[in-house]
Order: structure tokens, then sequence, then C-alpha cells
């Protein structure tokens, strides 16, 4: 999906369809850690939802794929945040340092990047926490798991999801609800990772992004009405 000055009139609301087809276009294939970690290098970061599900931390470090640690090692300083107590002493206990409670980040830090990894789903007013980050004045990453992935096309009889998850968002509705909230998106990537053991699901993957797992988007305030934004390519 190009998001030009078209697109733009549906985001801001200008105009309206009740059936309107977006062309989703061919783009390389990227893993979310791997884009996180990259764009947090050498930048002070803010990661809010930092802890990921707490029974989950200890084995992902284990396998080098908890997603704080890589945002650690990338940036120049990583300040973690989330409303979960209980997780945030359990990282301390591991080790990890300057980590807050959501309502008690640092005011004095200014940062480069606030990303928001797989945060949005769980959260009841996604405008009004969009609106907050706008006081951290800086670009935003954030990304969600994708309404279209596969695993979501193949539920006919059943529904499988987070129990915790409130939304489902497509490209489009995600890039609506930022442009609703006075941000405007610079890059998007659809994010997987393949598995050789599943070649008909991955080749898939690879040929049609509209169904990958996740959706990146990064963002920032809206200042200008008419500068056009294309998908992210190497």
């Amino acid at each position: 999906m190009i998001i030009d000055d078209e697109v733009k009139r549906y985001l801001l609301g200008t105009e309206i369809s009740n059936g309107k087809r977006f062309k989703i276009n061919r783009t390389d294939l990227f893993c979310r850690n791997d884009i996180y970690k990259e764009i947090s290098k050498g930048k002070r970061v803010l990661h809010m939802g930092c802890a990921d599900h707490i029974a989950l931390i200890e084995e992902k470090r284990k396998k080098g794929t908890y997603l704080h640690d890589l945002i650690v090692e990338s940036a120049h300083l990583a300040v973690g945040a989330d409303i979960n107590l209980v997780a945030l002493q359990k990282m301390k206990n591991l080790g990890i340092e300057n980590l807050y409670h959501i309502n008690d980040i640092p005011s004095n830090i200014k940062f480069d990047l606030v990303v928001v990894p797989d945060v949005i789903e769980h959260i009841s007013n996604v405008g009004k926490f969009l609106v907050d980050l706008d006081k951290y004045n800086c670009p935003i990453a954030i990304s969600t798991p994708n309404a279209y992935r596969f695993s979501n096309r193949l539920q006919l009889l059943s529904e499988t999801v987070n129990t915790d998850h409130k939304y489902w968002f497509s490209p489009y509705t995600l890039a609506k609800t930022i442009y609703e909230a006075g941000y405007k998106v610079n890059k998007f990537y659809y994010t997987d990772t393949l598995n050789i053991r599943r070649p008909i699901s991955s080749a898939i993957k690879w040929w049609f992004p509209l169904v990958r797992d996740g959706l990146l988007f990064m963002i920032e305030k809206n200042s200008e009405k008419s500068e056009k934004t294309v998908l992210h390519k190497k």
C-alpha cells in the first residue's frame, strides 16, 4: 500500500468509501526484532511495554530473542517501561537496569526514539495512547499482529487469539488510527520469520506481504499534508 495524497484523503476522513481497495505491493520480508535492533543503534530509546509475557522472559533470553535485550545491546541508552510491576521486578532480578512503571518514566531524558512493540492491541483507548506519546517529541516505531496474517485466514470453525487482545489491525486501519491521532507514516513493514519446516506457508508469505504475521510502522508528528510515503525497501 502506498500512502499518497489520494490515500491520505481517506486516512484523514475527507473522503469515505464503503468498499475501497488498496493495492498491496510486493516488498522485502523483514524480521520484527531485526528492525527494532537496527533502528535503535546509537539512540536513546524508550521501550514501552518492555516486559513481554513474564513466563517467557528467561526462555527468550536463553534463545537470544528477548527484544529488550536486543534493544539494550544496540542503543546508546535503553529505558524500559511497563505497567506490570511483577514483570519489571523479574527483569530487575535478572540484572536488567533502567526500568520504570509507565507512570514513572524520567522526564529529564530526551529520547531519540520511542518503540512500542506489540502493545497497542492490548490497550483499550489506542487513540489516546498515541496522542499521549507526542510528549516525547521524537519518532515512534509501532508494531502489532496483522489482522490478515496467514494463520488467521485458516480459522474457519474456531478463533485462536491472545485473550488480552482487544483489536486486530490491518495496514489501512492501523494507518487510519495513526493519522487520526495526529501522526504521519514515514515507513512501514510487513514482518515475519520464515520457517523452513513449513515451506508452503513460507512461500506464500514471501510472495504475498499481506499474509505476513506482523505490521511495523515508523511514524512522527504530522505537520505536512502533501508528503508521499511509500513502503520501505532495501
